[in-house]
């Protein structure tokens, strides 16, 4: 461990001349500054081990990597919609800005792992495209910004999960990392609980927000006690029966049921599969889903019930209500099948890893 430590303390002392630099913003994390979050260092945490090991990997490749600092490069940005104060004015007339502006000029690249509230507003054609990259992670359900056709004229490469988008000349396919190992405990048939919920409550808009069929879906089973058990943040004002409160543990509560109401935050799009399906893999949970129209072109049906084929929430429960023991033994064991499939490998946090990495390679640093 000591040698792998001093061995990238090297790296990261011979590139410091070298300027060949990403600087990524991820908005949940946006007062980051500096390294914090891709520590080296054996003994320091890692707050997102998916970001050291980013790190290695680009160091190894000659670049290094910190967080994009918005409050460092706001006045650089400002657009009037950005404007508050009286400094903010006079940085949006380009008064009093420092001669020489404080992003690299050559050797660099920003890639934003989304454009939420704390960037929505920002000038980005200042900055030269081939510089500005895009990762969409969120739907337009719960992050608009990230899908705004102006927003995107500004950046020269855009890493998106649906499938409609990609051509792979601008717009690239990314997969989310979220593929997890079964767990190994047994709980058997008789044992497990019958139903679960676990999602933070949302409120969207937009016509393929999926938010009010979670909850017609808890609603439904008001008055069927004991057989769906909710859990997430913001559900107390809701006054439901069977709220529980919030899950500290996801996978270890998921494991006590039988099925479990996997919504994704959007519908009827093509590729947008996350962490929520694989939760319930992972668990041993059959997960009855819906999101991604295109669902079985990632995960075998035989892995999942799909709640399109329903008609209503009663027809649902009809269908898990008749549910034998052997046929749920066969959805779990369809999905720890897929998860050990050359298909699920897309999911991985390596296939994640090779793909952020060709940003790198297909936008060369200068010379």
């Amino acid at each position: 461990m000591f040698k792998r430590a001093v061995f990238f303390s090297l790296l990261v002392f011979s590139l410091g001349a070298q300027e060949k630099q990403i600087e990524l913003f991820m908005d949940w994390r946006w007062e980051a500054k500096g390294q914090e979050l891709f520590p080296l260092r054996e003994d320091e945490p890692e707050p997102h081990p998916l970001l050291t090991r980013i790190r290695r990997n680009l160091l190894e490749r000659g670049w290094d990597i910190c967080s994009w600092e918005r409050d460092r490069y706001r006045p650089w940005l400002m657009s009037w919609k950005e404007v508050v104060t009286w400094r903010d004015f006079v940085w949006w007339l380009r008064i009093g800005l420092p001669g020489k502006a404080p992003f690299r000029e050559k050797d660099g690249l920003w890639i934003f792992w989304s454009l939420g509230p704390k960037v929505k507003n920002f000038n980005f054609s200042r900055i030269p495209k081939e510089k500005l990259v895009l990762f969409t992670w969120e739907p337009p359900t719960v992050q608009a910004e990230s899908h705004d056709p102006k927003m995107w004229e500004h950046f020269g490469k855009i890493f998106t999960w649906d499938d409609a988008l990609i051509d792979n000349k601008r717009f690239f396919k990314f997969h989310y990392p979220c593929l997890k190992q079964q767990i190994d405990e047994v709980i058997s048939f008789k044992e497990k609980k019958f139903c679960v919920l676990i999602n933070s409550r949302l409120c969207s808009k937009h016509p393929k927000q999926i938010y009010r069929e979670r909850e017609k879906t808890i609603r439904f089973f008001e008055d069927k006690v004991g057989e769906l058990d909710l859990f997430g943040r913001f559900w107390e004002k809701r006054g439901f029966k069977n709220y529980r409160g919030t899950a500290a543990d996801k996978i270890g509560t998921l494991k006590n049921y039988k099925f479990c109401i996997c919504y994704e935050n959007t519908r009827d799009v093509l590729g947008y599969v996350t962490e929520k399906i694989f939760d319930c893999f992972a668990g041993k949970v059959v997960p009855i889903y819906w999101g991604a129209s295109n669902i079985a072109d990632y995960i075998p049906k035989e892995c999942f019930i799909d709640r399109r084929k329903f008609k209503d929430e009663q027809a649902l429960y009809d269908f898990l209500k008749s549910v034998t023991e052997e046929q749920y033994e066969a959805y779990i064991e369809s999905a720890a099948k897929f998860i050990k499939s050359e298909k699920a490998k897309v999911f991985t946090e390596d296939y994640f890893l090779e793909t952020f990495l060709k940003v790198t390679e297909e936008q060369k640093p200068s010379l």
